[in-house]
């Protein structure tokens, strides 16, 4: 059976696939780069530039996926 990442955006035919793919697929992964969201929320607070930066463009991947309400949470949090 095929693997699929778990933001269910991308299948891999096979661990080797995944792992040769990681590179270029954890720039858009969502919940790669909600984990990352939430430890620079610690690091750097709610307030920063960065977070609303971040949080721009997860909303981005989302609308882009079809995952309004989180394109909206997303999106509202950025500003």
């Amino acid at each position: 059976a095929p693997l699929k990442c778990p933001c269910k955006a991308v299948f891999y035919c096979n661990s080797d696939c995944q792992r040769a793919s990681w590179r270029e697929h954890k720039k858009v992964c969502t919940v790669h780069l909600e984990g990352k969201l939430e430890k620079d929320r610690v690091r750097l607070g709610g307030e920063d530039r960065a977070i609303g930066d971040a949080c721009c463009d997860l909303g981005g991947l989302y609308l882009g996926q079809d995952r309004l309400g989180l394109a909206e949470e997303r999106f509202e949090e950025a500003l």
